[in-house]
């Protein structure tokens, strides 16, 4: 993406309590820092609830902006569950722009209904067009090829890549900065998954 006429763009991210979303904001907002945008993060549901519904939002630009978006407005969904996505795809613009991440991770509850995969899908394709719906097996991969689930939120973020105005290497500078030698070696790796995974998409 060429950052030349960029002025705000805004991404909403949903998931679950604990599955570190606040990390990911803080890593996407220092690189775009760093960067010389302007970038605001915030949040509007309980982060202290591990397994309770979390939104957090981060918009960045050329210019100064207000922290949260207004519904209607937001470029990209990133989901980190499945089913948290339901919560926010009123924050999709009306003419089908929005472009949207989701896991295919599952938390399902007891005695909770879980929406089933029909339900998902129109859903999905009432808030945006389908080429701008990605399905990210993100967990799984972290899971499978990584050996740990708490890289899939990289596996994401190096998928969305691709979509704003930062590179592999703008993630990885940071990442250096939050994480020790064996953690940042499953993250690095991670963010490759990603971005390769994404440009298998094109």
């Amino acid at each position: 993406m060429s950052d030349e006429k960029l002025e705000t763009y805004s991404i909403v991210f949903t998931g679950i309590g604990g599955q570190g979303l606040i990390s990911s904001i803080r890593i996407l907002g220092d690189a775009l820092l760093a960067k010389n945008f302007h970038a605001i993060s915030s949040e509007t549901h309980g982060l202290g609830q591990r397994g309770g519904k979390v939104n957090t939002y981060i918009r960045f630009g050329t210019k100064r902006i207000a922290p949260l978006p207004l519904r209607g407005t937001v470029d990209m969904i990133f989901a980190t569950e499945k089913s948290a996505i339901l919560d926010v795809l009123n924050y999709a613009k009306p003419d089908k722009s929005t472009k949207i991440l989701i896991s295919t991770y599952e938390k399902r509850i007891v005695d909770k209904i879980y929406p089933d995969q029909e339900y998902i899908e129109d859903a999905l394709k009432r808030s945006s067009e389908d080429k701008h719906i990605h399905y990210i097996e993100a967990n799984k991969i972290a899971q499978d090829t990584i050996h740990n689930t708490r890289t899939e939120n990289t596996i994401m973020i190096g998928y969305m890549l691709r979509f704003i105005p930062l590179d592999k290497e703008d993630i990885e500078k940071i990442l250096r900065k939050y994480f020790s030698r064996k953690v940042l070696d499953a993250n690095l790796k991670a963010l490759e998954i990603g971005i390769s995974l994404s440009l298998e998409q094109i």
